[in-house]
């Protein structure tokens, strides 16, 4: 039997304290209302009887209370996802960095489309490990407006998990990378709305779930409300506000699009000194805590992803700062029942990703991992007298109990060092960067993943041409 180690897992918002959020978000959509700067949008909801003030929309509490129970029923009958009896901790790679540190000089310059296709053969090879991803920023050696479809196209040919996009502000670049994902047999079916706080829905991701409103079932409404900044510093305060503009955001999505809409409310902590948000800090992973326990109030059944996978930090270079925050982020994430976690591999949130901190991240998840496991108590029909006089006799480390369990119980590194002083200074003091750097290169070896398939590959080809040509015409 293992014994395993918990946390209490009661969270840190109760029944009663969600509800008086819940309260206070439906007073601020009916008295302060929500921004609704998509004109044909605020006209629709006008049209079905809400109250829309120039560019205001305010929301009658008994309409959101049954939207709020609709969405409550759609998420809890869908069909739960089998328990694991013991999942692994997975890491999952930003598709949002611009930047690459370099493994071997430690600078950082924007990707190149060759360094993009390296790196995301590079995150391919590490699936035995648990890392999820496909590629790991955008190319900046191509226009702006392309970046997103040379980035699918990037992990199309080249990650086995496919073609992954980021943010996109024109319809016809998104039309492009729905083409590519068609090819792929991997359709769009959903759209992500990202809210601009305080209480404004609008801005590109909006005008894009709009434009193809009709080519999609489900859209997700989701924003990052900066408390103090955005948002109250007060966390219930800065909860009701995300709440409200979330809340707001899916009636005004569902009534005026007809489509399967879902929701999550999440807040963040701003630095008045630094003026941003601090992602990597206590205060994120409390936060979270604080709005997991609000999404649960509204219908999101919590497994092994508790919300909490946030290894996101603002620390310039892979290291000490890095690898301290993530694995105190990651411990008590894990404690509390997380089992995925995202950002792995970034630096600075998610503008620089480094090769060296994604291997560095696999070894503190890896350590994390046996934490959470525990230890085997298993008395059995052990003659634990009879083992003590012959160890006491004959020494333990030679006994076959030890020589049967020692991997059980322990696990081995790949990167931290754990010998001792004298044995480190034999090996001419190697510093861990460097062990880094040398598992990095034989990875990279390694990493030799590319797309077979001719007819798709001369799809991609031929919509990645259609596009470089429409940018310049």
């Amino acid at each position: 039997m293992w014994r395993t180690l918990r946390l209490p897992a009661d969270g840190m918002l109760t029944p009663n304290e969600a509800e008086r959020v819940h309260e206070i978000a439906l007073r601020i959509l009916a008295e302060v209302g929500l921004r609704v700067s998509h004109e044909p949008l605020r006209e629709s909801l006008a049209r079905q009887g809400l109250d829309v003030r120039q560019e205001r929309v305010y929301f009658e509490p008994r309409l959101v209370g049954r939207y709020i129970e609709e969405h409550r029923r759609r998420l809890l009958s869908a069909p739960a996802s089998p328990p694991e009896s013991d999942p692994g901790l997975t890491l999952s790679v930003s598709g949002y960095n611009h930047d690459l540190e370099d493994p071997e000089h430690g600078s950082i310059a924007p990707f190149t489309t060759a360094r993009l296709i390296e790196m995301t053969r590079f995150v391919d090879s590490l699936a035995d490990r648990g890392v999820v991803g496909s590629t790991p920023g955008y190319p900046g050696d191509v226009p702006p407006e392309l970046q997103p479809l040379s980035q699918y196209r990037i992990g199309a040919v080249y990650s086995r998990r496919g073609g992954s996009f980021g943010d996109i502000s024109s319809p016809w670049v998104m039309e492009c990378v729905m083409a590519m994902a068609e090819a792929m047999g991997s359709p769009v079916r959903g759209l992500p709305v990202y809210l601009v706080s305080p209480l404004h829905l609008g801005g590109d991701s909006l005008a894009i779930a709009l434009h193809f409103r009709d080519r999609i079932r489900h859209l997700h409404v989701s924003g990052m409300p900066a408390a103090g900044a955005t948002a109250p510093i007060e966390p219930f305060g800065a909860l009701a506000l995300a709440a409200a503009e979330a809340i707001g955001s899916y009636v005004a999505l569902a009534m005026g699009t007809g489509l399967e809409v879902s929701f999550s409310v999440w807040v963040f902590p701003f630095d008045l000194r630094a003026t941003t948000m601090v992602f990597g800090s206590p205060e994120n992973l409390l936060l979270r805590a604080l709005a997991r326990d609000l999404n649960r109030f509204y219908g999101h059944r919590l497994t092994t992803d508790q919300g909490l996978g946030d290894i996101y930090v603002m620390a310039k270079e892979a290291g000490i700062q890095a690898a301290a925050e993530k694995a105190s982020l990651m411990t008590a994430a894990a404690l509390m029942g997380q089992r995925s976690f995202s950002g792995a591999g970034s630096l600075s949130m998610d503008d620089i990703f480094s090769p060296l901190q994604l291997l560095i991240d696999c070894e503190v998840r890896d350590h994390v991992q046996r934490l959470i496991l525990g230890l085997p108590v298993e008395e059995g029909d052990t003659d634990w007298v009879a083992l003590v006089r012959e160890g006491v006799t004959r020494g333990f480390i030679a006994q076959d109990s030890t020589l049967d369990n020692h991997r059980r119980l322990l696990w081995y590194p790949r990167v931290f060092d754990r010998c001792a002083l004298g044995a480190w200074l034999r090996a001419g003091s190697p510093r861990l960067l460097d062990r880094v750097r040398e598992l990095y290169r034989a990875q990279l070896a390694a990493a030799t993943y590319e797309l077979q398939d001719g007819d798709q590959r001369r799809e991609l080809d031929h919509i990645w041409e259609y596009a470089c040509r429409r940018l310049v015409s």
